[in-house]
């Protein structure tokens, strides 16, 4: 909208400290992260501007195909793909359209929207429980509140109190049998908060049923869905629930890590850090957080220092549930724009303190070794640092020491070694690509001298056809440079091949390029000829072709298309 008020450039920055002294009493955080909305809007603004500038040439193309067609209505599906696809709001291809004499089909804009929301039902109800079902388990949350147990145990006695199949409550569910379960009680972790859902087994005295996934579909109901792998379960049967174990330290490390790493970013970077996502399962863990530039290695070396030296102090891990306003006092980290309850669970290890409802380790020494993967952005301000902690780290670094014992084997020298003959090699890679050089120039200017003789003129105008034996396109581009700047003026056409492919150069003097012969159509008869196609400019036109035995055809063609021209001007 401020563009089509006449505003240039962006303006949102120059109004947020008003907004904010406006809004601080109800919104105190907004002061507290001022110099961070700042940034985010900043580059979120500058961001859309180069959205915008892509929409306008985009809708530019699209009013210019139009107008060749002779119509005079921008298609609404086309609209749609603007604003869909590359975030090109409908208002503005409205009032651009109408200033160049367009209309916008609005019928069809409102279909492919309707489509668009249609396809993100579906997409909905595929997910099951979390669509479909909601209702079935608000019912169900009147019967019976599940108490989740398992941050102190992983193995416990519990009740089936539903079993759900295809959608629909049932008694009995048999071997084969995909289906959703609720006990009163569990000790598995349900996916929330970037953790991953806890794994295990459901058994009974007539059956076993393997935990792939759990889920919390509305509050106070937490949901088991697996595969009956053996016998029945029915509602009301005694079971034993067991997590798996291994799996859950390994989740465990991961998530506490998180933690860690989280209070290192903002000690190392700065308090503008702040979570932005998270992904925590047995084998890694993503971490995705607030920040306007790429962290340089050294930075990421002094992160990844803190973290192991946290772990290697063994902090105690402490969670404690807390008024909201108590974990504030306390210093918690909270996730920004998050929405708590009157009460929250706060993990503190060591320096950190962050409102968190998963499992944890013990004490931070059980997280093991902590090694950095990889970081990298995801989007803008945001950046992704993904890491590997106890056995997943030790495996890492066993990973990297077998590649560094493979390196030396190849170059012949030990590990502590491996550095200084990697550097000899490319000081003598160095000086033999200079040697090549220096031969391809010499070579060059023998194939430049041979040439010259041999060309051909008509009128005052030199013309050059030949096929010479190199196999880069760069270097046949350099040597048409090479000739035309010797012979004044010139026409060169150069072919070259190899077993499996054609390479094709065409120059004019740029006194006469295009007239009377075009570089680019001489390419074009060429090309078409080697089962390939290019062009170019009337003084520079290039090709490739994918039949190299029709060289000597095409480069017939090209002289004899080249002397006619020449033939016809004089």
């Amino acid at each position: 909208h401020g563009r089509l008020l006449g505003i240039k450039g962006p303006f949102l920055l120059d109004i947020v400290d008003v907004v904010i002294e406006q809004m601080k009493v109800g919104y105190p955080e907004l002061v507290e992260k001022t110099d961070y909305i700042h940034k985010v809007i900043s580059l979120e603004e500058k961001r859309f501007h180069e959205t915008l500038d892509q929409g306008v040439s985009l809708l530019q193309e699209i009013m210019n195909k139009a107008k060749m067609n002779g119509v005079s209505q921008i298609d609404g599906s086309e609209a749609f793909k603007l604003y869909d696809t590359f975030g090109f709001p409908i208002e503005l291809t409205r009032e651009m359209a109408v200033e160049k004499g367009f209309s916008i089909d609005e019928d069809g804009f409102k279909e492919a929207m309707e489509a668009q929301r249609m396809r993100a039902r579906a997409a909905r109800t595929e997910l099951g429980y979390l669509g479909t079902q909601v209702d079935l388990y608000r019912d169900l949350r009147e019967q019976v509140e599940v108490q989740f147990m398992g941050y102190h145990q992983t193995e416990m006695v519990a009740t089936i109190v539903a079993l759900i199949k295809d959608e629909q409550r049932v008694e009995v569910g048999s071997q084969g049998d995909e289906i959703t379960l609720v006990l009163d009680i569990t000790p598995f972790y349900p996916e929330s908060g970037g953790q991953v859902a806890d794994s295990g087994t459901i058994t009974t005295k007539q059956g076993q049923m393997e935990v792939k996934d759990v889920r919390r579909p509305v509050e106070g109901i937490i949901t088991h869905q697996g595969k009956i792998t053996s016998g029945q379960l029915k509602v009301g049967d005694p079971v034993l629930a067991t997590v798996y174990g291994k799996s859950r330290i390994d989740t465990a490390r991961h998530h506490s890590a998180t933690h860690l790493l989280q209070n290192a970013l903002r000690e190392v970077l700065g308090d503008h850090v702040n979570q932005s996502g998270s992904d925590v399962s047995s084998l890694r863990l993503r971490f995705d957080f607030t920040h306007f530039e790429p962290v340089t290695k050294q930075e990421l070396a002094v992160i990844e220092k803190k973290v192991n030296e946290t772990i290697m102090d063994n902090y105690r891990v402490d969670a404690e549930v807390m008024s909201i306003d108590q974990a504030k006092e306390l210093g918690a980290m909270a996730l920004f724009g998050e929405k708590y309850g009157s009460q929250v669970r706060v993990v503190t290890m060591g320096d950190s303190k962050e409102l968190c409802g998963g499992t944890h380790v013990s004490a931070t020494g059980d997280i093991g070794l902590f090694r950095i993967v990889s970081e990298g952005s995801v989007a803008a301000g945001i950046r992704r640092i993904e890491a590997v902690t106890g056995k997943q780290a030790l495996a890492y670094m066993d990973q990297r020491e077998y590649l560094l014992q493979e390196v030396g084997k190849k170059l012949q020298a030990k590990p502590d070694m491996v550095v200084d003959q990697v550097e000899r090699l490319l000081d003598e890679r160095k000086l033999l690509e200079q040697e090549l050089k220096k031969l391809k120039r010499n070579l060059t200017g023998d194939i430049v001298s041979q040439l010259t003789s041999q060309a051909l003129i008509i009128g005052n105008t030199n013309v050059i056809v030949a096929e010479v034996e190199l196999n880069d396109a760069e270097e046949l581009r350099n040597l048409g440079d090479s000739l035309r700047d010797r012979l004044h003026p010139a026409v060169i056409f150069l072919g070259a091949k190899t077993e499996r492919k054609v390479l094709l150069v065409s120059m004019v003097s740029k006194e006469i390029a295009g007239k009377p012969v075009h570089a680019g159509n001489v390419i074009k008869i060429a090309a078409k000829i080697c089962g390939g196609g290019g062009g170019g400019r009337p003084d520079m036109a290039q090709a490739g072709g994918r039949l190299p035995q029709q060289l000597g055809q095409a480069l017939a063609t090209a002289k004899e298309f080249i002397l006619e021209q020449l033939v016809a001007e004089k």
